[in-house]
């Protein structure tokens, strides 16, 4: 009896000690410990970094960036100024509508911003593709019940999702992992900015297609109504917030764009996409037309798809309303 109870004494000190270690180094920057002052955590994704960032600077951004990678460059302080409030860029990777609601819903529940600048892809309206594994493993999942997560509930004796994954091997793998190349001086190159916005990089070469969009993100294509509902429930959420959302077609090079056209069931869905979205939000910001030919430079693109900080900084202020668009490059669609 008493080796079963000692056997129970050790185990109990043994997990406490480790999840004291595992919070103490906190790897996913879910708390905002920094003890050791590590200069990068152990989060590569955009979901979750962001999520526990918004999560840990509660009603300071009233105006925020949402979209996919494509919209990653935007500098969100331009659009600050512009609306006179804290900006952040809350876009991740591969976004799709059901990152947009669920964010959307993060930031009403501990933002409450006035503004949303929401960069919407074509791909976004394709029933074929599933939601992304990182999307089904971020905390944003759980915005997505009929029923959102509390924060802070006190209903419950469930663990929150970062205490489950702190108490998992994983947890205690990453924070070991940042403890050695803390001492031994080993760098994380960094991702994303303070303000969210990604790293600025330069684009050295000819930009490629992004052939990926072609075979996998537009492949048979299918309008998603799932999807329709999910920003027919943004549009709700953001009137009955009193939130301003400007929403935006990114752009691609034009042979992207020429491409896209070439195939007739991109082509008809495409159109059909530009339609929806400007009857469900009244206008939209359109970038996505022949009158991106006179930005074909290479400094400006990074791949057909995504653009750089240079022409990220001649969008803003046309989405801002403070610059003219170039030619349709930029020009507001009503339905």
């Amino acid at each position: 009896m008493k080796y079963l109870i000692y056997t129970l004494i050790i185990t109990v000190l043994v997990t406490a000690g480790i999840y004291s270690f595992v919070v103490t180094v906190d790897p996913y920057d879910v708390y905002g410990f920094n003890l050791l002052n590590y200069k990068y955590k152990a989060v590569r994704s955009a979901r979750n970094s962001k999520f526990n960032y918004i999560d840990n600077h509660r009603k300071k951004f009233k105006t925020v960036v949402i979209g996919s990678s494509r919209a990653e460059r935007f500098n969100p302080d331009i659009f600050g100024k512009c609306f006179e409030a804290p900006a952040y860029n809350y876009s991740v990777e591969n976004a799709n509508a059901e990152d947009l609601l669920t964010i959307t819903k993060h930031l009403i529940e501990t933002q409450h911003p006035k503004t949303i600048v929401m960069f919407v892809d074509f791909y976004m309206f394709n029933g074929y593709i599933g939601y992304d594994r990182r999307f089904m493993r971020s905390p944003l999942i759980s915005y997505l019940k009929e029923k959102p997560r509390q924060l802070e509930s006190t209903h419950t004796f469930t663990l929150p999702y970062w205490h489950q994954s702190y108490l998992s091997t994983r947890g205690l793998f990453d924070a070991l992992q940042l403890t050695l190349k803390k001492f031994n001086n080993e760098k994380y190159p960094p991702i994303y900015l303070g303000n969210g916005q990604h790293v600025i990089e330069e684009s050295t070469k000819e930009p490629h297609l992004a052939t990926a969009y072609f075979s996998h993100q537009y492949k048979n294509f299918r309008p998603d109504d799932e999807r329709l509902e999910m920003f027919k429930e943004i549009k709700k959420l953001t009137d009955e917030n009193h939130i301003m959302v400007r929403v935006v077609l990114t752009p691609m090079m034009k042979k992207h764009y020429d491409k896209l056209l070439a195939d007739p069931l991109l082509a008809k869905n495409f159109h059909l996409f530009r339609k929806e979205m400007t009857r469900l939000f009244g206008q939209i910001v359109d970038f996505n037309n022949e009158d991106v030919e006179q930005f074909q430079q290479r400094e400006k693109w990074y791949d057909t798809v995504h653009p750089t900080e240079i022409l990220t900084e001649i969008m803003a202020p046309i989405i801002c309303g403070t610059a003219p668009a170039q030619g349709k490059f930029g020009r507001i669609i009503h339905p």
